[in-house]
């Protein structure tokens, strides 16, 4: 476990959002727009830690359904820790958890499978999400087609994993053999997510994640209504949806400088001064992802001193 990796996203984050609210401080003298948001951050920051529940909440569940029956505080802290690496190109860093979930005996094949379906859930409720505003933005047609190819491509190869098993027979043959070996991790946590697409899995999964993004969305309703934006509550309400969407289709690490060049985008389009939409962009960014990664390498750090203190009893 490489905790100075982890520390320098975090700080390379710090010093991007940071050093963003300067230029725009510098350039356009907007001290009093940057107060506001520094002085409703720990709000904004609140209602993000609630949405992380939720989505453990959902989390918690699919493990359950899959007979992994993990404590639920010990649960919630290997989950956030997955936090640590959410800046990383699709999210995939968040498989950090399968070292601690390995602790509670979940197989990296289970924590692999609810990763999946939670990640092509979230895909599916903020693709719902972003209809508010899909005839206002015109990239979102592309978009929506974009996510459901890859939301029906994943779903192709949980019932028909014989085309991943094909290619294991390749990597061998060239001698890749970790490679290999991670492909056959991979088909079993792939094949792993259909036990969860059922009427009662996908209604579960959705209202859960639907409700963590809905309160994303509704903290950026506010951040809005602070700076006095003049957007209509419905288009609003899709511009934080829209923008994760695009970072996440852009595979930059956390969508980093994609969502927030999406979220200026949108409001720009509502005629919010492009400083105050600037203002906006970083704000609800700190507030989320600086912010996971923040509980995330807390988090990190409380398990591993917990795992060195636990060799040395």
């Amino acid at each position: 476990m490489k905790l100075r990796n982890i520390a320098l996203s975090f700080i390379v984050l710090t010093i991007f959002y940071g050093g963003s609210l300067f230029f725009l401080d510098i350039n356009n003298n907007s001290i009093v727009d940057i107060q506001n948001a520094l002085r409703f951050l720990p709000l904004l920051m609140l209602l993000a830690f609630i949405s992380f529940i939720l989505r453990y909440l959902r989390w918690y569940w699919l493990l359950s359904s899959a007979g992994q029956n993990v404590p639920f505080i010990a649960g919630f802290c290997f989950y956030i820790s997955g936090f640590a690496l959410t800046a990383s190109p699709g999210k995939v860093g968040e498989l950090l958890r399968i070292r601690y979930f390995q602790r509670a005996n979940v197989p990296a094949s289970i924590t692999i499978s609810a990763f999946i379906f939670e990640r092509a859930s979230d895909l599916l409720v903020v693709l719902l999400l972003g209809l508010f505003a899909a005839f206002s933005f015109n990239l979102f047609p592309l978009i929506a087609i974009t996510i459901i190819l890859v939301l029906a491509f994943v779903l192709v190869l949980a019932y028909k994993p014989f085309y991943l098993r094909f290619s294991i027979y390749f990597l061998y043959k060239w001698k890749m053999k970790k490679a290999a070996r991670f492909c056959k991790v991979m088909i079993r946590g792939i094949t792993g997510i259909y036990y969860w697409i059922t009427p009662r899995g996908l209604l579960i999964s959705l209202v859960l994640g639907g409700l963590a993004w809905f309160i994303l969305s509704l903290s950026f309703i506010w951040l809005l209504s602070v700076f006095n934006a003049q957007v209509d509550w419905f288009s609003a309400l899709s511009i934080y949806p829209i923008a994760m969407l695009t970072g996440a289709l852009s595979m930059l690490p956390g969508g980093i400088g994609s969502t927030e060049a999406a979220i200026v985008t949108q409001l720009v389009h509502y005629d919010v001064p492009l400083v105050l939409a600037g203002v906006a962009a970083i704000s609800i960014r700190i507030s989320t992802i600086w912010f996971a990664i923040l509980c995330g390498l807390a988090m990190v750090i409380l398990l591993e001193f917990k795992m060195m203190s636990t060799k040395n009893e």
